[in-house]
């Protein structure tokens, strides 16, 4: 990922990505021919709404700071938004930005790929905590609610100074039945079931 026309600047500059609960902070990296490039790899957890209509934007949030001359404190330059559900339902591949609350034209710049391939197993449909970690592999899948699916990892690839969003989605109810089971069996399995619980409700109430 890049920042291209940044005026020349005497102190280094880094990002810090931030969505709901979940962040990361990159190293600083100095300006060269008003560029800024970071080629490590970043990561942070993310959630995307499980349909594209969903009223509910999730942006990824990039706040783009210069270190003081002290490297102790640092001072805003400006801020990038990622809405992480049209990346996500629209295959956003390619993203340029201009910089939010930004005195010059600085654009902000990266190249996505989305991989919804499942990894590990949600801790609950209700909440989960999210950990904070530089390291791709320590983010397991997780999901708030039913109506929203888990991002995995915003990562930038060191080789094309690209960036890389992989987004991990919770395997559905059907992938978690301890047979092997259709999604459309599945649902007419759980439509018979509550039609049998409903009657027994109904012939209780009876009684």
């Amino acid at each position: 990922m890049s920042l291209i026309d940044i005026p020349p600047h005497g102190t280094p500059i880094f990002v810090k990505i931030k969505q709901d609960r979940s962040e990361y902070t990159s190293k600083s990296v100095n300006i060269t021919n008003n560029t800024a490039n970071w080629t490590e790899p970043a990561e942070i957890k993310c959630m995307i709404a499980a349909v594209a209509t969903d009223k509910h934007p999730h942006p990824l949030r990039l706040s783009f700071r210069f270190e003081d001359a002290s490297g102790k404190d640092f001072t805003r330059y400006g801020i990038a938004e990622i809405d992480c559900t049209t990346v996500f339902h629209e295959k956003v591949q390619n993203v340029e930005i201009l910089l939010s609350n930004c005195t010059y034209n600085t654009k902000f710049r990266c190249t996505i790929d989305v991989n919804t391939s499942a990894s590990g197993q949600p801790n609950s449909l209700d909440s989960f905590s999210t950990p904070k970690s530089n390291s791709i592999s320590d983010f397991p899948s997780t999901t708030t609610n039913i109506s929203e699916r888990s991002v995995g990892a915003l990562v930038t690839n060191a080789r094309t100074g690209g960036t890389t969003v992989s987004f991990q989605a919770p395997k559905q109810p059907y992938e978690l039945a301890p047979v092997p089971i259709s999604e459309k069996r599945y649902q007419e399995l759980e439509t018979q079931v509550d039609d049998i619980l409903s009657k027994i409700i109904i012939d209780s109430a009876q009684m």
